[in-house]
């Protein structure tokens, strides 16, 4: 794969007058935990030893729907090394989900009650070791009542099918219009009604779930857990095992990738607490590579209708779509995944005010549950959408980057896609070059979304605080749950940029909830908006109060004095130069003053959010534009990538090598996607649960080239005018290379993953 350099607009070098002569900021910058990394000094899970410490194991039902007859207990608790084996009269009776008003699930599943996927949770032990824990897992007997199974969401909602819930199957529905429809749709001179299929896609994470839980006499429970929201995490455990909140604290060590994989509290944390609490012992439950398919979460499968209506020259009128979502067996992101889909269709391609409706349900089977996955529900929504508007194009005969332009509002919208036709630009369908059995094609995707988090949840604030010790360490103490998303790297160029040092000096304390303040965590692409603003200003709290020492001993006001280069400069006279360290030292050792500075950034438009409305629940909207050339073998079906461009809106690019990373690790995702990526269920089994029947994208499968092109620019009040683009990377693949393969050979598919099956079966004309 080759690997091109970023492509950077002219506007990169007028963005920079706006915040002074930027040393740190726009600099490609390694990452800061690297080296730990790369030498295997960093810690990860399991890594980590507790004095005592006991091995978990969970047993969990082998059937997708069944009746707890009984639970005998009695020969694990029997076995050499067992220190203690739980069952759900251990643990409090509270149904737990992300959204406490639609808990559905206890952490285990009791006597006389129902489990709902292969994999549920049933009872746990603990030993001296792994080898004794498993065992004794499997010397609990449970006696079953076998159900039918629900394994269709469409079936699923019929009068005759049997319940996954008391409740019924519907787990959760949106039905939302705005004008009217129908008249929107006989007024247009087109109307097009096409059905799209999303796959399951498993997290694949390289590090499995796991957590280590420290529940003593004293009562302080101590959680490490690769976690997303060490404070949601918090609280979650607290409601669960209905303590106090101050009684609990979460610890996130070095955690190998997140994805929305670890954002929701796996009950594994509640289990493992409740057998610490009852061994009084630490005890630690991870994973096995087979359960983390089998039971971790995955992105939610998708089934959609959608309608596009619009005039003869490409003005969209009207836009309608019908949402099936299978939520699996319980609630965990899927509520918040069908609502952000709805307010992402509302949002788009709405220059012209299309009348727009939704009709969105989220359905109950007996499968495992889903769970928040990069792109949450834009992705899948944005594979339907825009292959929808290139074969809309093709039918009106019209140049399928124009329709787009005519279209889409946002200006970020527009640079991106005109950066990106400038570059490589699409033809239409069967345009593609020939070459024996193959046939080459462009595609296109366009996709925005937000690049600071969200107000959905009425919270997007948080606080930092920024220490300037007296050897001249500077210390940031703030909420940074980073997965390997570059994040402590960035929050170090904000804090080194304000204070005119280098990033070497900076020291991050980011991971332990009795330390960091509160946040809602790593998603939505929210870190570097959020966090960053708050890092920024506390970096410029503590600067303030070394200026106002500074300026003391050069005889200067502190508004006079610039930061950098690790020196304090007066900028006018009298003028003079004292170097960073010894205006620390005068601060401490001779005026006894400490250098803490704090910050906040406090989104009080979230405390106000109430509308189902994508752009009143985004601070901020960043903006994409992905091109993928392909080449399609018409004898058997096979696409290979050959060149992808990924033009992104980044407001500002504070580091250029990390951002770089998202983009193309963004992309390799939605490539798998696209192409590759099936979690196959079939009678409420997993059928692929190992990195040899589930595939991913190896270097083999890349393209051959894959180029990233930042445009900076757009109005940002992030730190310096930056975004988030930890999601947007992701979207625009599957829709890329459909169009690609449309554009190629004429053929659209319409279901996820693309696979040679499937595109053979297309050109053949049997789907």
């Amino acid at each position: 794969m080759e690997c091109n350099p970023v492509f950077c607009d002219s506007a990169v070098m007028e963005r920079l007058s706006d915040h002074g002569a930027l040393r740190i900021i726009g600099r490609p910058t390694p990452a800061v935990e690297g080296a730990a990394k790369v030498t295997a000094e960093a810690r990860y899970l399991e890594d980590l030893q507790a004095p005592g410490m006991l091995y978990g194991k969970i047993v969990r039902s082998p059937l997708p729907h069944a009746r707890i007859l009984d639970i005998d207990t009695s020969r694990a608790e029997r076995l050499p090394g067992v220190i203690s084996v739980i069952t759900a009269r251990d643990l409090p009776d509270i149904k737990f989900s992300f959204v406490p008003e639609y808990a559905d699930k206890t952490p285990l599943c009791a006597p006389g009650r129902t489990v709902r996927y292969a994999g549920d949770e049933v009872a746990a032990v603990a030993a001296l070791d792994e080898a004794t824990a498993e065992e004794a897992a499997r010397l609990v007997e449970v006696s079953y009542e076998p159900l039918e199974a629900v394994l269709d969401v469409e079936a699923a909602l019929s009068a005759d099918s049997p319940a996954v819930h008391d409740g019924g199957n519907l787990a959760y529905e949106v039905h939302k219009t705005e004008g009217d429809v129908e008249a929107a749709f006989a007024g247009c001179d087109l109307v097009l009604e096409e059905e799209f299929e999303t796959a399951r896609q498993s997290h694949a994470v390289m590090e499995t779930r796991g957590c280590i839980a420290h529940w003593p006499a004293t009562g302080q429970l101590t959680v490490w857990h690769q976690t997303q929201a060490p404070h949601t995490l918090r609280g979650e455990i607290a409601r669960t095992l209905d303590i106090p909140q101050r009684l609990v604290r979460v610890i996130q060590p070095e955690t190998g990738g997140g994805f929305g994989a670890r954002l929701v509290m796996n009950v594994m944390v509640p289990i493992a607490a409740v057998l610490s609490r009852k061994a009084g012992r630490p005890v630690r439950i991870v994973n096995t590579r087979d359960e983390e398919f089998r039971c971790a979460g995955a992105r939610y499968a998708y089934r959609f209708k959608l309608r596009l209506g619009c005039t003869e020259d490409g003005v969209i009128r009207a836009k309608s779509l019908e949402v099936l979502g299978d939520n699996g067996a319980y609630n965990d992101k899927g509520i918040s995944t069908i609502n952000f889909i709805t307010m992402a269709f509302f949002s788009s391609y709405d220059r012209h005010h299309p009348a727009t409706s939704v009709d969105a349900r989220l359905v109950y089977t007996n499968k495992p549950p889903g769970g928040a996955f990069r792109g949450f529900g834009h992705a899948e929504e944005t594979f339907a959408f825009e292959s929808a508007v290139e074969s809309m194009a093709e039918r009106l005969g019209l140049d399928p980057v124009e329709v787009r332009l005519k279209n889409l509002r946002r200006p970020c919208e527009r640079a991106c896609v005109e950066r990106a036709t400038r570059i490589l630009r699409p033809g239409k369908a069967g345009d593609g070059e020939a070459a024996g059995g193959t046939r080459t094609g462009i595609g296109l995707a366009v996709l925005s979304e937000t690049g600071a988090g969200l107000r959905y949840y009425r919270q997007n604030s948080t606080e930092a605080i920024v220490k300037v010790g007296r050897d001249g360490s500077v210390d940031i103490i703030a909420t940074i749950a980073d997965t390997g998303t570059g994040t402590r790297t960035v929050m170090a160029q904000i804090a080194a940029e304000q204070l005119g040092v280098s990033v070497e000096r900076i020291r991050l304390f980011h991971n332990d909830t009795d330390v960091i303040p509160y946040d809602l965590g790593t998603w939505a692409s929210r870190t570097t908006y959020v966090c960053g603003n708050a890092v920024a200003a506390a970096a410029a709290d503590a600067r303030r109060r070394l200026a106002e020492v500074a300026a003391g001993m050069l005889g200067a006001t502190p508004e006079t004095l610039a930061f950098g280069a690790e020196r304090v400069t007066a900028t006018v006279e009298p003028g003079g130069e004292l170097e960073f360290d010894e205006v620390v030292r005068e601060a401490y050792d001779r005026q006894g003053l400490l250098i803490i500075g704090k910050g906040a950034f406090v989104d009080e438009e979230a405390t106000r959010f109430v509308a189902n409305d994508y752009e009143a629940a985004a601070p901020v909207i960043a903006a994409c534009c992905h091109l993928a050339e392909v080449r399609v073998d018409t004898d058997t079906g096979a696409v290979e990538l050959l060149r992808y461009l990924a033009v992104h809106d980044v407001g500002k690019a504070i580091n250029p090598l990390g951002l770089q990373g998202q983009i193309e690790g963004g992309v390799t995702q939605g490539l798998g996607f696209a192409l590759f990526e099936d979690l196959a269920v079939d009678g409420g089994q997993v059928l692929n649960p190992n990195f040899v029947d589930y595939r991913v994208p190896a270097f083999s499968t890349m393209p051959k080239s894959l180029q990233t092109a930042f445009v900076e620019g757009d109005p940002s009040e992030g730190p310096y005018g930056a975004k988030g683009v930890g999601e947007l990377p992701f979207g625009p693949a599957a829709p890329a290379i459909a169009n690609a393969v449309y554009n190629a050979v004429g053929v659209r598919l319409r279901t996820l993953p693309m696979t040679p099956e499937r595109v053979l079966r297309a050109l053949k004309g049997l789907t």
